[in-house]
């Protein structure tokens, strides 16, 4: 069984004229919805420290759009999802979501590997999964 940490903002809005728009993040433990991971702060914002634990894969899903149309290519909103799997291997990664003028962020430390990503095809979602720590390689020389 594995075990991460994550930190940083899971849900914020931003209120632009008349929309609302929202940037969250869904953790999906081993098919079973993460909730009550963090709290809410003064802002009406979800963020914090927390630990999450999985045998098989965990998955972390990434929206941004005007409420109710978040990941709608023509309403501007992009989404994209990490997969998870337990390792050996200590990792630190770093997922980001544009918030109009700013921007919201969670870290996740611990033994994991990234097994897959996906993401919207009309945004490089790429750009926004950045590894922060990654294992170094081990020089064997002889003598």
């Amino acid at each position: 069984m594995a075990r991460v940490k994550i930190s940083g903002t899971l849900f914020a809005k931003k209120r632009i004229g008349r929309n609302v728009y929202r940037a969250y993040f869904v953790i999906i433990s081993d098919g079973r919805m993460i909730r009550n991971l963090v709290d809410k702060n003064s802002r009406g914002d979800y963020g914090g420290d927390g630990e999450v634990e999985f045998t098989r894969t965990l998955v972390i899903h990434a929206k941004y759009g005007p409420s109710g149309l978040e990941g709608v290519k023509t309403f501007g909103g992009l989404w994209y999802s990490i997969v998870l799997v337990p390792s050996d291997t200590y990792r630190e990664v770093k997922l980001t979501l544009p918030l109009r003028d700013e921007e919201i962020s969670i870290e996740i430390r611990g033994n994991f590997d990234i097994e897959r990503t996906s993401g919207c095809s009309w945004y490089d979602t790429l750009s926004l999964i950045n590894l922060i720590k990654q294992p170094s390689a081990t020089s064997s020389s002889s003598a």
